[in-house]
């Protein structure tokens, strides 16, 4: 996967209708410029993210490789440019909520790539199109999207897309100090290793030093704790226990006593987890919502009536647990739910 950064100030409206980039080859001159050449660069499945005044209003990701076209008939209208130009088909995300660049100047600044970036020092977009952007100022950006998003299903689509970017590293060949290579990680992944084994790889991730905290424990949970978890989960249950999702690709094995507060023995522990839909993950999470101990389903009273049928939480919904996992639920309830 690679990345990139469109600004569509004069183009969004009609590109978004129509799910396409397109960009001119040259100027009236016949000049070529880098930002329109950069369209060159997409191929299908790239991840695309979107600025419409000063504002991130959508992800998308490519539908195809770039190839040459005309210029669409409804950007003709607005006789800007050439009709010689490159287009790529996108499948558009488009954001019900925003957020505003120049909030994350900072955090934009130190992440972007040192050459051709989209923003200049300042942190005003630099004049121009589409440009190459890296992996970790757009998952820096998803992250930040996804915080102030309230729809379900976009909420799943951004997490599926997180969840990739987060594990490039591993499809790019990391080494990972040479103890937890890529086969490792499978075999963990397969459940081959025992927890001793895993916990071994675990402590050689949290060595390496090239990584960020959050990077390793994106990549400790993702990629060899969680998807053991959730694959022995997946073989008792299929569905989110909240709402009923079963598409396995949006379920995630929720950790109830979290990651940070337990010992080697629970987090791989079992019964230490619930499987979630994505929304559903991150208000738990959160101690927007917990459990009885007969099992009934807790909402905070921080959470509005509004809210609560957005995300889909039923009143009284009842959960069936076992003594193990109701001892965890039982923690989460004392220590992490918002009354």
């Amino acid at each position: 996967m690679n990345y990139f950064f469109v600004f569509q100030n004069k183009s969004f409206e009609i590109e978004h209708k129509g799910g396409f980039l397109w960009a001119p080859k040259s100027e009236d001159n016949g000049r070529r410029v880098s930002h329109w050449e950069s369209m060159k660069e997409i191929k299908e499945g790239d991840l695309i993210i979107h600025s419409y005044n000063k504002k991130l209003v959508a992800v998308s990701i490519a539908k195809e490789d770039c190839k040459e076209a005309v210029q669409p008939e409804e950007l003709k209208k607005e006789q800007l440019w050439q009709d010689n130009g490159y287009i790529v088909h996108t499948e558009y995300i488009y954001l019900n909520q925003s957020i505003i660049t120049s909030e994350h100047r900072d955090n934009i600044l130190k992440l972007q790539p040192s050459f051709n970036a989209p923003f200049n020092r300042l942190g005003r977009g630099n004049p121009g199109y589409l440009f190459k952007s890296n992996k970790q100022l757009s998952k820096y950006l998803l992250i930040e999207i996804l915080k102030v998003q309230n729809n379900s299903n976009i909420i799943s689509i951004l997490n599926e897309i997180l969840s990739k970017v987060s594990g490039d590293h591993l499809d790019y060949g990391y080494d990972l100090k040479g103890e937890v290579s890529n086969t490792a990680v499978r075999e963990a992944e397969n459940n081959y290793l025992d927890k001793k084994e895993i916990e071994k790889k675990i402590e050689a991730i949290e060595e390496i030093k090239s990584l960020a905290d959050t990077e390793k424990l994106t990549l400790i949970k993702s990629r060899v704790g969680h998807s053991i978890l959730k694959m022995n989960l997946l073989e008792k249950e299929d569905k989110c226990i909240v709402c009923g999702l079963n598409d396995k690709r949006f379920l995630i094995a929720s950790h109830i006593k979290p990651w940070r507060e337990s010992d080697a023995e629970e987090r791989l522990d079992i019964n230490n987890v619930l499987l979630l839909c994505p929304h559903h993950d991150a208000v738990f999470d959160k101690g927007y919502i917990s459990f009885e101990e007969d099992g009934t389903l807790l909402i905070s009273n921080e959470i509005s009536l509004e809210s609560r049928a957005l995300l889909n939480l039923p009143s009284g919904k009842k959960i069936d647990f076992n003594d193990a996992k109701r001892d965890y639920i039982r923690w989460h309830r004392e220590n992490l739910f918002k009354e």
